[in-house]
């Protein structure tokens, strides 16, 4: 598994956001459900996770995706720890392998009371739970395999 780690600035407001001390201990907390959000894509085996961090100061985020069916629910791929600054979107990526996944995440407010946890980790007592993304991860229609487009005949 190859992991790609992506920052993405969601506007320009976002980066004089990063520079002014956005999400500092006096910044006010965004209690809504949906201050925090997460969205999923995939392209052929390319998962990229996205977290939008509107709720008014840092959060911590965690990420993982457990294959459909597995009784033990073991990570098939994760990425955690991490600071998402307010206003803005950090995207996390890997290459997996080709089946069907649950993403799971979780994010929580980095200081301040009351803890609040955002997100779909069903490992913890969350604030404002969500839904796991459900996925399907295929092989690209172009890969050819592990030889590539190598023929015995030539080219």
């Amino acid at each position: 598994m190859r992991k790609v780690g992506l920052f993405t600035v969601s506007t320009l407001v976002s980066i004089s956001a990063l520079v002014g001390g956005a999400g500092s201990a006096s910044a006010a907390l965004d209690t809504s459900p949906d201050a925090i959000t997460s969205t999923t894509t995939v392209n052929g085996i390319n998962v990229v996770v996205a977290i939008d961090n509107q709720s008014g100061q840092n959060a911590v985020c965690d990420i993982y995706g457990e294959l459909v069916g597995d009784t033990e629910r073991k990570k098939a791929f994760e990425s955690g720890g991490w600071t998402v600054q307010h206003n803005v979107s950090y995207s996390y990526g890997w290459d997996v392998a080709p089946g069907e996944y649950n993403v799971y995440w979780a994010c929580w407010n980095s200081y301040g009371t009351p803890k609040l946890i955002w997100g779909s980790d069903h490992r913890r007592e969350l604030s404002f739970p969500s839904e796991p993304g459900r996925i399907t991860v295929s092989r690209p229609t172009n890969d050819t395999g592990s030889l590539g487009s190598l023929s015995i005949f030539g080219s």
